[in-house]
């Protein structure tokens, strides 16, 4: 922490691993989802060697494919997040063309209101002190010695921080923040072979949303080159932010 006298190095981007990547596009109401979500979905699943509708409902469909990839097609928007990615984003560009070509023919789409890649890279620690501090002294965030608001022994155990940039045809939208992710499976004494497990990881999360603030013509959309350059401007300007440049 400043004044500790124990000079900080922030973490770089490569200590961070991609956690997920999603495409989406959205557009106005595709009232044709009514009559094509059959074709559609049947389409979609011919693309993947597993493929299970989650949830289903009039105006919106959810699906896991290859336990690895969360699909959804809604009235006015559809989405493809890679949840295991590789940390080249090598798969997600050619997965995510075919879901947006089979979105578009299926939904006679011919423009997008909005299109966006949102990446999300966590680091993971063993406090939430810990996760906290590397927040709070890169001098990207400040909190005073003396500020603690009357907390006896005060320690950040939380922090988050957000800013969005806009322009004519790009916008960015950058929220680094600290949580706490939790996962539990509850035994049964039914099912003895499956045991109780639970786990909290503590991260550290730089989750940027890349997206356009024009509408986008079908023809002038290449998914994989958006999910390219969303990675390209992330691993450019991400590092600046954890150093805390002004």
């Amino acid at each position: 922490m400043p004044g500790s006298g124990t000079e900080f190095h922030p973490p770089s981007l490569g200590d961070f691993a991609i956690d997920s990547a999603t495409l989406e596009v959205r557009y106005k109401q595709a009232l044709l989802l009514w009559d094509s979500a059959g074709v559609l979905w049947s389409t979609l699943r011919g693309g993947f060697s597993n493929l299970d509708l989650e949830q289903v409902q009039p105006i919106a469909v959810t699906a896991l494919a290859n336990q690895r990839f969360a699909l959804a097609v809604e009235l006015e928007r559809a989405s493809i997040t890679d949840l295991t990615p590789a940390r080249s984003l090598d798969d997600v560009g050619g997965v995510a063309t075919r879901f947006v070509d089979t979105v578009v023919e299926c939904l006679a789409l011919s423009e997008f209101v909005r299109v966006g890649c949102r990446l999300m890279f966590v680091k993971e620690v063993d406090e939430k002190s810990e996760a906290a501090a590397i927040l709070l002294s890169g001098g990207l965030m400040r909190s005073p010695e003396d500020g603690r608001f009357g907390v006896k022994e005060a320690v950040p155990v939380g922090a988050e921080y957000q800013v969005r940039f806009e322009g004519a045809a790009t916008g960015a939208l950058l929220r680094i923040r600290t949580e706490e992710k939790k996962a539990e499976i509850k035994g049964h004494p039914s099912v003895p072979e499956v045991k109780p497990f639970k786990r909290v990881a503590t991260r550290v999360v730089l989750d940027l949303d890349y997206y356009s603030t024009v509408p986008v013509k079908r023809g002038q959309l290449d998914p994989r080159r958006w999910v390219d350059e969303t990675l390209h401007v992330a691993r450019r300007d991400l590092p600046r932010y954890l150093a805390g440049e002004k």
